[in-house]
């Protein structure tokens, strides 16, 4: 959890460290140390909702491509991950399939897996979870060939929220508590804090009140430290719920 909170801690200053380091590069005209820096960037506007700043700057990197085919992917992947979130599930499928072919292509497991579970996300929100639990699985067995623990914990979350949907509740208990050991171990705060939100609900749908409690308060301190809208929604569920809890033992 220490770990955790110190990553987070460091995200609301990200976006203006950035924007400091591609101003200097971009007057060394540098394109090789410009263009991870536009990455992350556009990975933190994305995560911060900001998807039309996020387009624009993959505009930017586009015309970087040439024959750069993993840029390339990246940028049909993140194209895909904003019109997803903006509903738009056809065109984000169409660019998932052009990312899918280009990881494909270039041997890059790591990206087919990314892709794979993007697409399996689509089916979740579409509630079409056979397909999606199909699609979560495949990614998530991906990631484990690689070894790589983040994506496996993204995976579980996942695989968690489908069985939980599902109404499946104690398998979607042991896919966030496994989702949990493997992102906490790599300090990944921004799924971390929604796994820990999600584990509270499902505390409360259960009764089981203090416990619902502990990790909401958890899921808060990470949130509230990201700055993000669901920090401010959840430190407002957390105030009504700790008053609640105080009326009910006195």
């Amino acid at each position: 959890m220490k770990d955790l909170i110190k990553r987070a801690q460091k995200y609301p200053s990200i976006p203006q460290k950035i924007l400091n380091t591609i101003g200097i590069i971009k007057i060394t005209q540098n394109r090789e140390r410009l263009i991870p820096n536009i990455r992350q960037l556009v990975d933190y506007l994305i995560l911060n909702g900001d998807y039309e700043a996020a387009l624009k700057q993959l505009e930017v990197l586009k015309k970087m491509i040439e024959d750069h085919h993993s840029l390339e992917a990246y940028y049909h992947k993140n194209r895909g991950i904003i019109f997803r979130k903006q509903g738009l599930f056809e065109k984000s499928l169409k660019e998932f399939e052009t990312a899918l072919s280009l990881y494909q292509e270039l041997k890059d497991k790591s990206g087919k897996a990314d892709i794979i579970g993007e697409m399996g996300l689509i089916h979740i929100i579409k509630g079409e979870y056979i397909r999606a639990l199909e699609l979560v699985e495949k990614s998530r067995d991906l990631y484990k060939k690689k070894k790589e623990k983040v994506g496996m914990g993204i995976a579980s979350a996942n695989m968690a929220l489908i069985y939980e949907l599902q109404g499946e509740i104690s398998k979607a208990l042991n896919y966030y508590f496994d989702a949990l050991k493997l992102l906490e171990k790599e300090g990944h705060p921004v799924i971390s804090g929604k796994v820990l939100s999600n584990l509270s609900a499902i505390y409360f749908e259960k009764g089981d009140i203090f416990k619902a409690l502990s990790y909401l308060d958890e899921a808060v301190k990470i949130h509230e430290l990201l700055d993000d809208d669901l920090g401010k929604k959840l430190a407002a569920i957390r105030v009504s719920s700790h008053q609640k809890m105080n009326n009910l033992i006195v």
